[in-house]
């Protein structure tokens, strides 16, 4: 199986990512490519059912444990085959906040469908609901925040960082229902970037109307050179 051709049909046909749940300490997780574990194949694909597509679409396995810990949400990568995943520790870990949130970035090295390699491409996190990328940018909604990075030098890891909202409804601190506050987070075909909060004890309104339960809007693209 070959590197796809595109990052649409990328996202559309090998996004299947399953997350493991480990015991222990939280510090003490590992991942695939900080250990000797097996790397993700065709025969890792036979641990999982098959999954029912409609005609003409394939779904074929990317990446799984212990590639991937707790994933909440993806986004596609900045080159073909790769992929951006948030790893929850914040919620997926219980109420009591024992590790916070990361990005990483999984990658198909060998070109052969499956991905072998997992890099932290940023740390540090509230609880991530929302990840989008776009223009060299990726944009995380972690209540209570809208967060920017960048890589500037092309190493993998975010060397920028910038807060562009805040105040979307609550740190994980104050909520321990981390699913209601901000959820996700869209580039628009217009290049504006359209957020997305659940209320949770605070209140949005859209339009003229009052307040709402679920509250979208859209923020101006970031310009140029924003770093």
């Amino acid at each position: 199986m070959g590197r796809l051709s595109s990052p649409a049909e990328f996202l559309m046909t090998v996004f299947l990512i399953v997350g493991a749940s480990f015991g222990g300490e939280a510090g003490a997780l590992l991942l695939a490519s900080e250990t000797n574990a097996p790397p993700t194949g065709p025969a890792t694909e036979q641990r999982f059912p098959p999954l029912t597509v409609p005609a003409g679409f394939k779904a074929t396995l990317f990446a799984c444990d212990p590639l991937v810990e707790y994933p909440s949400v993806i986004a596609i990568g900045p080159k073909p085959g790769t992929l951006f995943v948030a790893h929850d520790y914040v919620t997926g870990l219980g109420v009591e906040i024992v590790r916070r949130d990361e990005i990483r970035i999984l990658s198909d090295t060998d070109d052969d469908g499956y991905a072998d390699n997992s890099q932290l491409y940023a740390d540090g996190f509230n609880s991530i609901q929302g990840l989008a990328f776009h223009d060299g940018s990726v944009f995380v909604m972690h209540a209570p925040r809208l967060t920017a990075l960048q890589d500037t030098d092309g190493d993998g890891v975010a060397d920028v960082r910038r807060n562009l909202l805040d105040g979307l409804g609550l740190p994980p601190e104050d909520n321990s229902n981390r699913l209601h506050c901000a959820n996700g987070v869209v580039v628009g075909h217009d290049g504006w970037l359209y957020p997305c909060a659940r209320r949770s004890r605070m209140r949005c309104a859209t339009g003229g109307g009052g307040p709402t339960s679920v509250s979208s809007w859209r923020n101006p693209p970031l310009p140029s050179g924003w770093s």
